[in-house]
């Protein structure tokens, strides 16, 4: 039974997030998803909605799109897709995947214990086994399985997991599942590491103790400090977890991942994934063969889930070939990486890391904003990705791009400067390099010039510091954040527009739809 127009509530897109609507309670529980109806019907009419497009095809990292489902057919420049090196249509892979569908079907129709593993899959485990210089590996039917599924099955309720605050979010569930501590990391320097002092406040003897970190992170592409894990691990007696889904294939100087590219040992689990650079599908963990015997009987997500189809296992098996026998791949992946990051620099885009990753994330700070860039980026032929929550923490919001062998060197050129031209065109930065060579900001749609409307945010959080009459500094903070439920959020922003517009016309200055530019100055301004 689908819900009435009546039943719809209205829902304004601009200043409502997707995690408004799993949140709340009712006494139906579909009431949730009639007002989702409301912001889905004015999300797609803003043309917002770049969830679930179908894709016709792919060639040269271009995709053919139908737009909404069901509009008209355009191609785009690809900067969703995680088939790194482009092998998901590789013509051994394809060879290899339909020479194992003829002889063992669509699916393996078992959980792997009973009737679900095969030659290819035993294969596939031996071949990444070797590859990346561990006794085994165990094979899972995706990487957010293997996630969940090895931390559910070694930690208790009496262990700790102690994660990095930007892990990819399959390990949270994991912890959630078995109902364990969860600490957090301390930061050393730029990247994601563990303290010392933080290991030893929190293991006993009674307990073990799991450090989850990823090898390239896949909200920025930053690389973790496995050195110092490792050596931190080591002196506390913990286990150290590494999960290489964004490394595998890509770092390293034969694609090993990050443990071959910074010099360190293999960490005690390190997960991978068949989906992105392998271009399959499925999940995998490379331990010691007494772990790898014990999760294959107690991870969850392998014993009551079906096993990875054969078809799958023999696509990655010779994805993995390809990566050991063509070191072009690997450095035509580089090459753009390298394209792509001296572009930023040249626009004066801030970039949060250089490295070899191939992940670049552009950082917006406010939900609704991020819609616009991306918006007007797909307009403009570029299809790029919004991180949202819970994939990143409400107030940091990115767009991310994730660069390909296939990538074309004048699409990765023309992607940049159109970047470039939609952040000032959305207000979202000031483009450095234009105003060194004396070229001011374009306005925006209503006319009003950016800089004038940063200075004016600016100056107001100035004013925040002592508490302003027109609202409180914890309003102020939690409006800048964009903390708190959004209703209660929406309702301060409306209160602190009017002040700011009154503000502003008693000096004399424009401030058109100041708020959404406010969060543009909080996420740029002091970077």
């Amino acid at each position: 039974m689908s819900a009435s127009d009546s039943d719809i509530l209205a829902v304004d897109s601009r200043h409502a997030s997707l995690s408004d609507f799993n949140q709340g309670i009712a006494s139906d529980l579909f009431e949730r998803t009639r007002r989702f109806q409301g912001f889905l019907k004015d999300w797609r009419g803003r043309e917002f909605d770049r969830y679930l497009l179908p894709v016709l095809s792919y060639h040269g990292g271009r995709a053919r799109v139908r737009e909404n489902g069901q509009g008209s057919v355009r191609e785009v420049i690809m900067f969703c897709s995680a088939d790194y090196l482009g092998l998901a249509r590789d013509e051994a892979v394809l060879g290899a995947a339909a020479q194992a569908l003829r002889s063992h079907g669509a699916s393996v129709s078992s959980v792997p214990a009973i009737a679900g593993t095969t030659d290819l899959h035993t294969e596939l485990e031996r071949h990444i086994a070797d590859f990346v210089g561990a006794e085994a590996c165990v094979l899972f039917p995706t990487g957010h399985a293997a996630n969940i599924g090895t931390i559910g099955a070694l930690c208790g309720i009496r262990d700790l997991v102690v994660v990095d605050k930007q892990i990819h979010y399959s390990f949270i569930e994991g912890n959630q599942g078995s109902r364990m501590p969860l600490g957090e990391l301390q930061a050393l320097g730029s990247g994601p590491s563990c303290s010392g002092s933080r290991t030893s406040a929190v293991r006993r003897s009674d307990r073990g103790v799991l450090v989850v970190v990823e090898g390239v992170y896949g909200i920025d592409g930053d690389v973790a400090p496995l050195a110092e894990l490792s050596r931190v691990a080591r002196h506390y007696g913990a286990r150290l977890m590494v999960d290489d889904a964004h490394a595998t294939g890509m770092l390293g100087a034969q694609g090993r991942g990050s443990a071959e590219s910074l010099g360190c040992p293999l960490p005690d689990l390190l997960m991978g994934s068949l989906s992105k650079a392998l271009g399959s599908m499925g999940g995998w963990i490379a331990t010691d063969t007494a772990t790898a015997d014990y999760l294959r009987h107690f991870a969850k997500t392998i014993v009551f889930s079906v096993g990875l189809p054969g078809v799958q296992a023999a696509a990655a098996s010779a994805a993995l070939q390809r990566i050991r026998d063509d070191g072009a791949l690997l450095a035509r992946l580089r090459a753009n990486i390298q394209v792509f990051q001296d572009g930023l620099a040249a626009e004066g885009i801030p970039q949060y890391k250089r490295g070899e990753s191939a992940i670049h994330s552009v950082r917006i700070g406010y939900e609704p904003l991020m819609r616009d860039v991306l918006r007007d980026l797909f307009r403009e032929g570029v299809w790029a990705e919004g991180l949202i929550v819970p994939a990143v923490p409400r107030g940091e919001e990115r767009v991310r791009f994730r660069i390909r062998a296939e990538h074309e060197r004048q699409d990765l050129e023309r992607t940049v400067s159109v970047l470039a031209y939609v952040l000032r065109r959305n207000g979202v930065q000031a483009d450095a390099k234009r105003q060194s060579e004396g070229v001011s900001s374009p306005h925006r749609a209503e006319g009003r010039p950016f800089a004038e409307i940063v200075d004016v945010a600016l100056a107001c959080a100035e004013e925040a510091r002592s508490a302003p009459t027109w609202t409180s500094a914890n309003a102020y903070r939690r409006i800048v954040a964009g903390e708190g439920p959004w209703e209660s959020v929406c309702a301060e922003r409306e209160a602190f527009t009017a002040a700011v517009d009154s503000a502003s016309r008693a000096a004399a200055m424009p401030t058109s739809r100041a708020t959404a530019c406010i969060w543009g100055a909080n996420a740029w301004g002091s970077r």
